[in-house]
């Protein structure tokens, strides 16, 4: 019922598709600041109206066809409640990071990704468990609204599809760490749930 209840989420639905973005923007001028070979700092890849319509597209179509639908009904709307009445929303949010990772491994390994090396398990929970902190924070935080949660869900892989190829991966990843201890610290995430 809360794919489809938006009434009282709108606010949360903004800060939720900012959030990611805003995490990414914030590590730019570091990445910037720390890449010495790189020729020109970072640019956006267009700032015309076609940038406007590729973010759209971008972000809608997951939304409506994957992350919302799919994924966030499965892991925030049906799991993380079941989850949080058993353990706290920090634990609950990290048993579902290891799960979402998994759930992936047959779409990173048919991109090509090398995804039985240690390397890229080691980069992928260092992106998935921050994130999968943030997207349960941001559900429990608009009431269990499965559209926030796929909201933030569809941002992330926007933005970092068109800004983290030029962005320093070290520093993405602890702007995105840093946000979810945050999050964590504001909510006590480390408690259960009344």
């Amino acid at each position: 019922s809360s794919l489809i209840r938006v009434r009282g989420a709108w606010g949360c639905t903004i800060v939720a598709g900012a959030t990611i973005p805003a995490l990414v923007l914030l590590s730019i001028p570091v990445s910037n600041l720390l890449a010495f070979g790189r020729e020109a700092p970072f640019q956006l890849p267009s700032t015309e109206l076609s940038l406007t319509g590729l973010v759209t597209v971008k972000s809608l179509y997951p939304l409506f066809f994957f992350n919302a639908t799919g994924e966030e009904a499965g892991r925030r709307g049906f799991a993380l409640p079941r989850l949080q009445a058993g353990v706290s929303p920090l634990a609950a949010s990290l048993i579902i990071a290891l799960f979402w990772v998994l759930w992936h491994l047959m779409f990173y390994r048919a991109n090509g990704e090398r995804a039985f090396s240690w390397r890229f398990w080691v980069m992928t929970l260092a992106l998935h468990v921050p994130g999968s902190v943030i997207i349960g924070w941001l559900y429990n935080r608009s009431g269990g609204s499965i559209v926030v949660a796929g909201t933030a869900h569809a941002a992330a892989p926007t933005t970092i599809d068109l800004l983290l190829p030029t962005l320093e991966w070290p520093v993405y990843v602890s702007a995105i760490t840093l946000g979810a201890l945050i999050v964590t610290l504001i909510d006590r995430m480390w408690k259960k749930l009344p």
